[in-house]
């Protein structure tokens, strides 16, 4: 239970592995990079072919593209990095 906004934003020590302490951001950090691998390896296998997790990821690719043409047109596709950025780092946070 936090008694102010701002202990949310604490680090905390979690446990101490060889002398280097463990906190609470280094947790989230491995969790990010363990999906950047796990996207890797189901994108890059030399045995490619359609899977689930690339249906999705095209799914979200379209949406943001489409979304992002009907909102400013196809002027604004050349800001698509940014959006799709912009929902990637949302993604993160959830």
């Amino acid at each position: 239970m936090f008694f102010s906004p701002l202990e949310q934003f604490d680090i905390l020590v979690l446990f101490n592995f060889l002398g280097f302490n463990i906190v609470n951001i280094v947790i989230f950090f491995f969790l990010l990079g363990f999906t950047f691998f796990l996207f890797y390896f189901f994108f890059n296998s030399k045995l490619f072919y359609i899977n689930i997790f690339q249906n999705i990821f095209e799914m979200v690719y379209l949406f943001i593209i489409d979304m992002l043409n009907q909102q400013v047109g196809s002027y604004g596709i050349k800001y698509f990095p940014f959006f799709f950025l912009f929902f990637f780092l949302f993604y993160c946070q959830i």
